[in-house]
């Protein structure tokens, strides 16, 4: 009996050691990430702040339009946004969190980039 809970005990250190490794390594690219758009946070929180202002009420093809524009004349300004950067993964950290959504989709609300 005492040889079998050894080798329990050995396997479920061996588990938990395999989760801590498997998080930190979440956590240190997600810290990575977070790093690297701190540089552009002000001209993110600005092109998602005028998309959830402006946009909702807007048809998709009006918002793609006018998003683009945006973002043509921000980097024309020298502002540079984040690639790849929907007002979801602003609004619910990049990327987007999918429990997050997830939750807001099964409470009916919508999960697109305009329907904030």
């Amino acid at each position: 009996a005492w040889e079998k809970e050894t080798v329990r005990a050995s396997e479920l250190v061996k588990m938990i050691k395999g989760d801590v490794a498997n998080f930190w390594k979440e956590w240190n690219q997600r810290l990575k990430l977070l790093h690297e758009r701190r540089d552009k946070l002000d001209e993110d929180c600005l092109l998602s702040a005028a998309s959830i202002s402006y946009l909702g009420c807007m048809r998709p093809p009006a918002r793609e339009m006018c998003y683009k524009r945006w973002k043509l004349a921000m980097e024309d300004a020298g502002l540079w946004v984040t690639d790849g950067l929907s007002t979801v993964d602003f609004i619910t950290g990049y990327p987007a969190l999918p429990t997050v959504t997830n939750q807001w989709e099964a409470m009916g609300l919508p999960t697109d980039d305009f329907t904030l």
